[in-house]
């Protein structure tokens, strides 16, 4: 992916950010799934 971008000529902080982002939903979809859970439960 990384590499990919560089030969595009997209700056590489750009491809830092899309990563903390990816990353930060990838962490994110638990929290949201067990918190809606018991709410449905109910």
């Amino acid at each position: 992916m990384t590499v990919a971008a560089l030969y595009l000529g997209l700056e590489p902080a750009l491809i830092m950010l899309s990563h903390v982002i990816r990353m930060m939903i990838l962490h994110m979809v638990p929290v949201v799934a067990l918190a809606v859970k018991p709410k449905q439960s109910q």
